[in-house]
């Protein structure tokens, strides 16, 4: 009875006569050497996934060929009635005039792969692809403008200048409410300076509200029965605390606020007044302000004087202007521009002008 063989390797189909049954041999179709089943039974199980002797002509060695993959059977793939015009007394090693291959829409569903199929997900992957490539533009596009706005030199330097302006507000503030508690506690202002009995300057009011300002271990170093530039204060130079130094200028050892001294001042020569003495109100009266120095030790008895006599100036330090404190401890900003009439006004303390130094707020 005639059984159905599959070559292993071409998946050729063909109906074998019995008596072919066990015999090797070069495939009609592909001519791989191949052997045909030695009995019906085993033919009808040779498409499955197993693993098969192939007898190579010439050889005595026997190599085994693992299956890739388990093939249906011809009849429940095709039906019998493909095969209805077979030859059924062909060897599959004669001509092929009986062979019928497998349709090629069969064989890609054997094979698990779907042309369509496979074409989708290569547009899926080509989607994805650009979409990440053009996320990936637009966030480094982003990020390239946010880098050069905030690296710009001009950004930089504006903020680096604001920065400047507000702590040298917060240190005359610091400052400044240290002068109001050594006034509570002494019952006026610190003078500014302290002469010994000869008129020579001996120490600046900066040492002297040291505890004030949260440095009494400095203060405690300090010797106040030597002048401020003997050989052992001279030593404390490199300890200035910061709040006496501009950011904006950043010399250690070197104060950049001082008050204005002499005259209709708040700190007259060689006295000082005490906060109810501010009759002009203490809202309207500077009483500290910043000026250039890069020259004098933060312990030197040197202030700005109102006639403008003395080496230090106000201001300097910032671009268009400098900063002050009032006597309550409201920082101003005050431009270059700024009359000096306006200024000594706001420097006298009972001198009955009328000020708006809220124009100054900053």
């Amino acid at each position: 009875m005639p059984f159905q063989f599959t070559c292993p390797y071409c998946f050729t189909k063909t109906l074998v006569d019995d008596k072919y049954a066990g015999q090797t041999g070069p495939c009609a179709t592909c001519g791989k050497v191949v052997t045909l089943p030695a009995s019906n039974s085993l033919a009808r199980n040779s498409i499955k996934r197993s693993s098969a002797s192939l007898y190579v002509a010439g050889e005595n060695s026997s190599t085994t060929v693992e299956s890739d993959c388990d093939l249906p059977s011809v009849s429940q793939k095709l039906g019998n009635d493909e095969f209805a015009d077979a030859e059924t007394s062909k060897s599959p090693f004669e001509a092929t005039a009986s062979v019928r291959p497998i349709p090629p829409v069969v064989v890609s569903r054997v094979e698990g792969h779907d042309p369509e199929l496979a074409r989708k997900m290569r547009r899926r992957k080509l989607w994805i692809a650009g979409g990440a490539l053009v996320s990936f533009c637009v966030f480094g596009f982003v990020a390239y403008s946010l880098v050069s706005l905030l690296f710009s030199s001009s950004f930089i330097q504006d903020m680096q200048a604001r920065r400047d302006r507000a702590k040298c507000m917060n240190n005359l503030q610091k400052i400044a409410l240290a002068l109001n508690e050594y006034a509570a506690t002494n019952g006026t202002y610190p003078p500014a300076v302290i002469y010994d009995d000869k008129g020579k300057p001996m120490h600046s009011w900066r040492v002297l509200i040291l505890r004030e300002l949260g440095e009494a271990a400095l203060y405690n170093r300090y010797r106040f029965d030597e002048p401020w530039d003997s050989e052992h204060n001279s030593a404390l130079v490199g300890s200035c605390p910061e709040t006496y130094v501009s950011p904006s200028v950043g010399i250690s050892g070197e104060s950049n606020y001082f008050i204005v001294s002499g005259g209709n001042t708040i700190f007259p020569d060689g006295a000082a007044l005490a906060p109810h003495n501010i009759t002009d109100g203490k809202d309207m009266t500077i009483l500290l302000v910043e000026a250039q120095n890069m020259i004098h030790e933060w312990t030197k008895p040197i202030d700005v004087t109102a006639g403008g006599k003395t080496a230090i100036k106000m201001g300097g330090n910032h671009q268009g202007g400098f900063t002050a404190v009032t006597a309550d401890g409201t920082p101003l900003w005050i431009p270059d521009d700024t009359p000096q009439e306006l200024i000594d006004s706001m420097i006298t303390p009972s001198g009955g002008e009328t000020v708006d130094a809220k124009v100054f707020a900053h």
